[in-house]
């Protein structure tokens, strides 16, 4: 299997920048690479696809968080509070769903377990290596 990079080099550069700008330059790149590699496994496509995403994402977090003083102070107290509401949220709707009520919504539901995910994966601690600190 050959690799055809005048082909895939140019689609991963414009979705990148269709990314950068809009986001879901993922809908660019795995066609390109679902044609270019047809009898590779589709995970691994969609995982080389986010290996990509992850990398121009974390990028724009370097260059962000140089550029820019985060308040810490404010953040981790705000993150820990709308983590405790969507629990509660959480909670309620659960509780509706268990007892059968009118009320319940499971596409709320589903919007605030995401949520709930988003948040716990932001807030988890992450062992940081020496090359990845900022000044």
């Amino acid at each position: 299997m050959t690799i055809d990079w005048f082909i895939l080099a140019p689609a991963a550069f414009f979705a990148s920048m269709v990314d950068a700008v809009v986001g879901g330059g993922g809908l660019i790149q795995i066609p390109v690479l679902l044609s270019s590699f047809p009898q590779t496994a589709i995970p691994t496509l969609f995982g080389t696809n986010k290996v990509s995403s992850i990398a121009g994402t974390g990028a724009a977090l370097w260059r962000y968080a140089r550029a820019v003083k985060i308040p810490w102070r404010l953040v981790l107290p705000a993150t820990g509070a709308a983590l405790d509401r969507l629990h509660a949220e959480e909670a309620r709707l659960d509780a509706a769903r268990r007892d059968g009520h009118a009320e319940y919504d499971m596409q709320r539901h589903i919007m605030v377990l995401i949520a709930i995910l988003a948040e716990t994966a932001e807030a988890a601690p992450r062992p940081v290596h020496a090359a990845f600190t900022f000044p």
